[in-house]
């Protein structure tokens, strides 16, 4: 996922770079003309359209699925849209503003159709004849009456839900086990649409407490409190210990990081930033090696290359 997350972005940082080409060679005849300011404004929000979706799938490649774009991101990709328009003509600025609020309308509208969670997980898909391959678990929102025993969530589950709760932790789980996020369902590579399916699920027999307190680096491992389920027969001790992988952050923001290493990097302020002071210190006195060390750095941050000196996570 990572890899199709980075390549998509690459795509996007392509198209961005062909239309302030096209922009910058085309500069006099655009801005002579009313269509042409129009067409340059055009350029701006294609610009704004396509840096976002590019920090949305870097977010994505270094953060996880669940990684989102906030106004942050949203001003950072308005102002290379602006920008480029402004190069053009200033008539051009407010197009790409308006033009830009409709097209951040509509990737939104996407966006929440492909990626949030918290859909109703008892609709089904209309139709039938036709074929639908089931990758893993989330098609279970499509298909999920079509299971042999009773996955409908009661009112509970669903408000919680509603209000942000993650619905697969070890913590919602104790409380409802029957709940989809929370079984193990093996699913046929190929079934028909609305066609009713038997499939095997298995509930998790353990809850293991998740800990937010340690501080060493992400490939270490804690100690953590691990019990048995209720409904779990146990020959031996229900509670027993168990090491888990660390993973914790001390608030460095990968957003904020690619932001400051494209418009201060050459003063060494994103190196500053991560706790990288040494090299930070010959990247300021060598006003960013010419601007090679710039642009190099803006890459390696935006593929994760380059992460925070204490070896943490990004938030």
């Amino acid at each position: 996922m990572a890899g199709s997350n980075g390549f998509s972005a690459l795509l996007s940082l392509l198209v961005v770079l062909s239309c302030i080409i096209v922009g910058q060679s085309f500069k006099a005849l655009l801005a002579e003309s009313r269509q042409g300011n129009l067409v340059a404004g055009g350029l701006g929000s294609v610009v704004f359209a396509f840096t976002l979706t590019a920090i949305s799938n870097l977010k994505m490649a270094n953060a996880g699925p669940s990684a989102k774009c906030g106004l942050f991101e949203c001003g950072v990709a308005l102002f290379f849209g602006v920008l480029s328009s402004a190069s053009i003509h200033r008539i051009s600025i407010t197009i790409c503003v308006l033009f830009s609020v409709v097209l951040l309308f509509f990737l939104t509208g996407i966006s929440h159709k492909r990626y949030d969670p918290s859909g109703d997980l008892s609709a089904t898909t209309a139709g039938g004849g036709g074929k639908k391959r089931n990758d893993g678990f989330s098609s279970i929102g499509d298909n999920v009456d079509n299971i042999l025993f009773d996955l409908a969530e009661d009112s509970t589950t669903i408000e919680q839900k509603r209000n942000g709760e993650d619905c697969s932790s070890d913590a919602f789980c104790a409380r409802s086990p029957l709940s989809p996020p929370c079984l193990k369902c093996d699913f046929p590579a190929d079934c028909s649409l609305g066609a009713p399916i038997s499939v095997n699920c298995t509930l998790s027999e353990i809850v293991c407490e998740e800990m937010k307190n340690c501080s060493t680096n992400e490939l270490s491992l804690h100690r953590t409190t691990c019990r048995a389920k209720s409904n779990v027969i146990c020959a031996g001790r229900r509670t027993f210990f168990k090491n888990v992988r660390c993973h914790w952050t001390s608030g460095h923001s990968w957003s904020k990081a690619l932001f400051l290493s494209i418009t201060l990097g050459g003063f060494g302020v994103d190196r500053f930033y991560l706790g990288h002071w040494k090299s930070a210190i010959g990247k300021l006195f060598s006003f960013g090696g010419l601007g090679v060390w710039t642009l190099l750095d803006i890459v390696l941050i935006a593929i994760g290359y380059i992460q925070p000196a204490d070896e943490s996570l990004y938030i």
